[in-house]
C-alpha cells in the first residue's frame, strides 16, 4: 500500500495529522572546536527526544541565524571561542528575542529544555 492510500484512509477515518515537527533549538558555531561542541550538545538533546539542529556547512553567523529562522527554531545559540572559554552561552528565545545564560554542558541544556518545553515526542 502506498503512502497516498494510507493518507486517504487516515483522512476517511478522521485521524489526526500531527503538526510538522519544528526545531526546538538551533546551535550555531564558529570554528572547529565550537562545531564539535554544537554536535555534542545536539546529539545529547536528540537522545532526550528534542529536535536539535546545528551547522554542518561552516556557514557564516548571519547565514546560520537565517537558517534557524527558516527551520522555525524555538531557541538558538551561537558558540564561538569566547563561549567555549567562559563555559557558557546565551540561549535566545526566537519569538521574543530574550536570552537566558546557560552553561555549555549537556546537563545544563537538557535541564533547561525539560523545564521549558512540553515533554518531547519520539522521532521514531
Amino acid at each position: 500500500m502506498g503512502l497516498d492510500r494510507i493518507l486517504l484512509v487516515m483522512a476517511q477515518l478522521n485521524c489526526d495529522f500531527p503538526d510538522p515537527r519544528t526545531c526546538d533549538i538551533y546551535i550555531g558555531s564558529v570554528g572547529d572546536p565550537a562545531a564539535k561542541k554544537a554536535f555534542y550538545l545536539a546529539s545529547k538533546l536528540r537522545s532526550e527526544g528534542f529536535a536539535a539542529s546545528f551547522d554542518l556547512m561552516s556557514r557564516s553567523v548571519k547565514a546560520q541565524m537565517k537558517y534557524a529562522n527558516k527551520v522555525g527554531a524555538r531557541f538558538s545559540c551561537m558558540i564561538g571561542e569566547e563561549e567555549l572559554r567562559q563555559g557558557k552561552v546565551t540561549l535566545k528565545h526566537m519569538d521574543s528575542g530574550e536570552g537566558d545564560e546557560l552553561g555549555l554542558s549537556a546537563a545544563a541544556f537538557t535541564r533547561f529544555f525539560h523545564a521549558r518545553l512540553a515533554a518531547p515526542t519520539s522521532l521514531h
